[in-house]
């Protein structure tokens, strides 16, 4: 929550991009308000078809209003039915829109999922995609719905083409994309990201970067 509002706070800072999960829900519980007028806050991310807290509609709402801010939503669902909806859903203009926008964010809050406790596994799989299938392509978490090996290479399986949203690999062209998570069970994919290079910031507790060094020795 600090590091939102010292981020937030900078003026060069017009359009900025929310994630949905627990830390960030939690992040925004401990923030100071400000008056950011000409702010925007978007989500990244699908949303879950139902209502909570940690659901990407409510973190931008609420962001938005601790900054009196715009705010905007990513109206999807986190994955497409298959492959071939996915193909159809990108030609539609106003799905365009959404992603060219998220495209030129000043700043990203994203979160990690982990294979066992992810609110993403328990609600917003697909009905078809089981989660050992996803274990044994190699899959340590996901980030932004993307699944992906403990070497940060996305895992084999079709779940990664079916992601609703930006590419992965257009975070290598934002800037402030900060990744917040913390816990034992969260390091494998919190290396993997680090690993693959596509965030700028890492906010963690101590005993989780402690981890994380010693995992990479």
């Amino acid at each position: 929550g600090q590091f939102l509002n010292r981020l937030l706070e900078q003026p060069n800072i017009k359009l900025f991009g929310m994630s949905w999960g627990n830390t960030l829900n939690m992040a925004t519980r401990f923030m100071e308000p400000m008056n950011r007028p000409d702010l925007e806050i978007t989500s990244v991310m699908g949303g879950l078809t139902k209502g909570s807290d940690v659901n990407s509609y409510e973190i931008t709402t609420r962001l938005a209003d601790l900054c009196n801010a715009a705010h905007s939503y990513f109206t999807a669902p986190v994955y497409a039915s298959s492959m071939a909806s996915r193909e159809i859903l990108e030609q539609h203009k106003e799905f365009k829109g959404s992603i060219e926008k998220i495209r030129t964010a000043d700043g990203l809050a994203l979160a990690a999922g982990d294979m066992e406790t992810s609110l993403l596994l328990a609600d917003a799989l697909p009905e078809d995609i089981r989660v050992p299938d996803l274990k044994e392509a190699g899959a340590v978490g996901d980030i932004m719905g993307y699944f992906l090996r403990a070497d940060g290479r996305l895992v084999d399986h079709d779940i990664n083409a079916r992601v609703l949203g930006i590419k992965l690999d257009d975070l290598d062209d934002l800037s402030n994309v900060v990744v917040a998570a913390g816990g034992a069970n969260k390091v494998p994919i919190m290396r993997a990201i680090l690993l693959r290079g596509c965030v700028d910031h890492l906010v963690t507790d101590e005993h989780t970067a402690r981890d994380l060094v010693a995992a990479s020795q």
